[in-house]
């Protein structure tokens, strides 16, 4: 090894030190890459965002006035969610349907960890507060045991 390259180690090392403390990477982006990182269950089949209220340029033609929520659908092969987000200040509320309506645990994952709740006997949930940001659902349902898990969505 010769003094230049140890010269160049030491400035390389300073402009990682200038890079963090001048530009660090923003809390949203260290989550979303650990959470697309972290491991599915093997065998949970994956819904797919089939509707975005919020990339919809009919609707989003109609709103006037106050925001309207936005709604989403999730698609699986067997299996469709239906999801309205609602804002309440600074965090979200999810109201939810699986058709066909079925009893399933619902989890959300977000950035403070994971919020779950229990269908009713129509498929419906309610799930909130919860802080906006990436989600991602994961629904193990009753009957048959199959987990579904949703890709992960900003909101």
């Amino acid at each position: 090894m010769n003094a230049g390259d140890t010269h160049n180690e030491d400035f390389l090392a300073e402009l990682r030190v200038a890079g963090l403390v001048v530009d660090p990477v923003p809390e949203r982006v260290t989550f979303a890459a650990k959470a697309s990182l972290a491991w599915r269950t093997i065998d949970a089949e994956l819904a797919e965002l089939t509707y975005d209220s919020a990339l919809d340029p009919d609707r989003l033609t109609l709103v006037r006035g106050a925001a309207a929520a936005r709604i989403l659908t999730f698609s699986a092969s067997d299996l469709t969610v239906d999801i309205e987000v609602e804002e309440t200040g600074r965090d979200l509320r999810l109201i939810g349907e699986l058709a066909p309506a079925q009893h399933a645990v619902v989890g959300v994952r977000h950035a403070e960890g994971t919020t779950e709740v229990e269908t009713d006997e129509d498929g419906r949930f309610r799930i909130g507060p919860i802080p906006a940001g990436p989600i991602a659902l994961s629904l193990r349902l009753a009957a048959g045991g199959m987990t579904v898990q949703t890709e992960w969505i900003t909101l």
